[in-house]
């Protein structure tokens, strides 16, 4: 199996956290033209399982094996449940600011409900994650302004 270059990787970052950062827009944008949170949620899966469709019919080892379907089920139930609540603010009224806070404010949240839930330790990477967050949302929100 060939092996991607290092390059190659940091472009796949990059593109994720693009298309990561249109999700409350495009979420926005959707709501505008009528669609429900329902549609948002299954067109989104919809257009990533077709982009998908391809790789997993060229590439037969991504296939999923048999011993495997029960946790997808599951997997892919939990999955569908978090694409509607992700949408969810958006579609209920929540104006579009708070749930991008919420939404880029998730490392902060993570690292808070895991010392709090599960005990871990907070590390200096999780700190420097804490402070990209935070500076990105004071940047998002201009207090100087």
């Amino acid at each position: 199996m060939k092996m991607l270059s290092t390059e190659n990787h940091y472009w796949y970052v990059i593109v994720a956290a693009i298309l990561y950062g249109t999700i409350t827009a495009g979420g926005q944008f959707f709501v505008n033209l009528g669609l429900s949170l329902f549609e948002i949620a299954i067109y989104r899966t919809l257009f990533t399982s077709l982009i998908l469709l391809p790789v997993v019919l060229i590439k037969r080892e991504y296939l999923i094996k048999k011993e495997m379907i029960f946790f997808f089920c599951v997997y892919g139930l939990i999955g569908g449940l978090l694409e509607l609540a992700m949408f969810g603010g958006i579609a209920l009224g929540v104006h579009v600011a708070i749930v991008a806070l919420l939404l880029y404010t998730q490392p902060l949240w993570t690292i808070i409900f895991g010392r709090l839930l599960l005990r871990e330790k907070i590390t200096p990477t999780k700190l420097i994650a804490i402070v990209i967050a935070m500076s990105g949302i004071i940047l998002l929100v201009k207090p100087w302004e």
